[in-house]
């Protein structure tokens, strides 16, 4: 006895139904893979080298060691609201003129300490301890307060002064 297909099958015994539902759900799959693809694209940051070196000249800060150029970009996405563009301060104090607040801390440990312990001002604490380094470094370049280009870390924030 022969089978006969329907209408609605072909000689494997697969219907219609079956093949538009896995080309609906192989469709589906793609769509969704690129719209994860796109969300990771978008959400992926730009790599701090990539833009650091465009906030250096941006702040008008020249001659950024590779450490300075890392918290450019710290300083771009963090500090600048509050400091401003030019170090010149708005909601918080100038980091960098003649009447900036560097000195107040007379130690780059000391003003390390601080930043590490209130900055943000919003969110405390909140960066990695390599980002305030980072942006440390970035302000004590923009103040000529690192002419050798020290990286700035626990073991040479005391070689490093608040005074030109």
């Amino acid at each position: 006895m022969t089978q006969h297909s329907t209408p609605a099958e072909d000689r494997s015994g697969t219907t219609r139904r079956g093949v538009i539902k896995t080309i609906s759900l192989a469709a589906l799959g793609l769509i969704t893979g690129s719209a994860i693809a796109l969300s990771v694209q978008i959400e992926t940051p730009t790599p701090a080298g990539a833009t650091a070196a465009q906030d250096c000249a941006t702040f008008g800060v020249s001659d950024c060691t590779s450490q300075a150029q890392s918290g450019a970009a710290v300083y771009a996405s963090v500090c600048v609201t509050c400091h401003g563009e030019r170090f010149e301060g708005k909601d918080g104090p100038p980091l960098a003129g003649p009447d900036n607040a560097l000195r107040d801390y007379r130690t780059v440990r000391r003003l390390v300490d601080y930043v590490v312990s209130y900055m943000p001002d919003d969110d405390p604490g909140s960066l990695s301890e390599r980002e305030y380094l980072d942006a440390v470094a970035f302000i004590l370049q923009a103040n000529g307060l690192n002419p050798n280009g020290v990286t700035l870390n626990a073991g040479t924030m005391d070689d490093l002064s608040l005074t030109r």
